[in-house]
């Protein structure tokens, strides 16, 4: 199922119907999704912060869950993950409506490798 998902995801990344600059593309959001993702870095400052805020939102909700309400480390575990990627997905999902970005598959992984490194440390810390 996986595999199926990647294959699914690298088909629409480089999917190409041959646009031409006089021919603009359909507005639809899959293919504005694809137009920014071909334009958009994969490395860079906005990445960094996307990486980092997502780590410290998940060590932020795993302590206020575990310490704070008395969550299990499972529990909060599960929370903490949670919180980050809704507070991530929301911000992708408001810069796509309010005009002052794009919506960006690449914030979105970067959103997720901040919430895996999160849980890492929060697990070889707390054992």
């Amino acid at each position: 199922m996986k595999r199926l998902l990647i294959i699914i995801l690298l088909f629409f990344v480089f999917y190409n119907d041959g646009w031409t600059k006089s021919t603009p593309p359909p507005a639809d959001s899959v293919h504005v999704l694809l137009k920014n993702a071909l334009h958009d870095k994969w490395f860079g400052e906005d990445k960094a912060h996307h990486f980092m805020a997502s780590a410290f939102l998940t060590g932020f909700a795993y302590y206020t869950s575990k310490q704070e309400l008395g969550m299990s480390q499972q529990k909060a575990n599960v929370a903490a993950v949670g919180f980050s990627f809704s507070i991530g997905i929301g911000k992708e999902i408001y810069d796509g409506v309010s005009g002052k970005g794009h919506l960006s598959l690449q914030d979105l992984i970067a959103d997720a490798a901040g919430v895996v490194l999160g849980v890492l440390i929060l697990n070889v810390s707390s054992q």
